[in-house]
């Protein structure tokens, strides 16, 4: 049987036509997450490859995405999807912004379009805002050094003369914190350690460690130790 190449053509259009329409992969799992901000579970199941579905029950997955919704309520905004592919499968990624946190929706798509795995990760960490020194910081009057308290970075700030000085250890209050106690665009630690070290009556060195789970004033206190011998 002869094919005519006017034959192949019109084919080969209807075919790229036909696949034109058909949604990325970005927008699919876009609307699949407007399900889920929607809570309408039952629609975003659907969508789910019969090996998913065995894997976990509508009643499971509605009550534990439901908790999550609960307790971050209404999203503030998106940022574009993105997508990577691995052995036929398609990972796409979509972070969403709470007023409190910002988690990664993540899905990923079968050879055949169904949604065969689906997360909320935790984001990216939010760039630190802007930081202006206070108009009282005059780096000149200190030097700044970075040493260890223990397992913990930190910053040592000394002011400049003849010591001995008495120090100051600022400790976080509960939870992890960075050394300066970054709270958006306000760092009351080093600011803090910016007034006390250049102060001409009480000046003071001051250590600012970072904490994660223990308490640092232990170590920082060995450490202001070792620094006056």
């Amino acid at each position: 049987m002869r094919i005519s190449i006017s034959a192949i053509a019109a084919f080969s259009a209807l075919a790229t036509a036909i696949l034109a329409q058909q949604p990325s992969p970005e927008a699919r799992v876009q609307d699949a997450l407007t399900l889920v901000l929607d809570r309408k579970y039952e629609q975003f199941y659907a969508l789910f490859s019969p090996e998913m579905k065995k894997a976990i029950s509508l009643q499971t997955y509605s009550a534990q995405v439901d908790q999550i919704m609960t307790a971050l309520g209404k999203p503030t905004g998106q940022d574009a999807p993105r997508s990577t592919t691995a052995q036929g499968s398609v990972l796409v990624t979509i972070p969403v912004h709470w007023p409190a946190a910002s988690l990664n929706f993540l899905v990923s798509l079968n050879k055949a379009g169904q949604i065969q795995g689906t997360w909320f990760r935790p984001g990216d960490a939010p760039k630190p805002a802007k930081y202006d020194c206070p108009p009282y910081s005059d780096p000149s009057a200190f030097t700044a050094r970075e040493l260890n308290a223990g397992d913990l970075p930190g910053t040592l700030d000394i002011p400049r003369g003849k010591g001995p000085f008495p120090a100051l250890v600022l400790v976080h209050g509960s939870g992890p914190h960075d050394r300066d106690e970054t709270v958006g665009g306000t760092r009351p630690f080093r600011d803090l350690a910016a007034r006390n070290s250049i102060l001409p009556s009480t000046g003071l060195p001051v250590l600012l460690d970072q904490r994660f789970a223990i308490d640092p004033c232990l170590p920082s206190l060995l450490i202001l130790q070792c620094e006056s011998d």
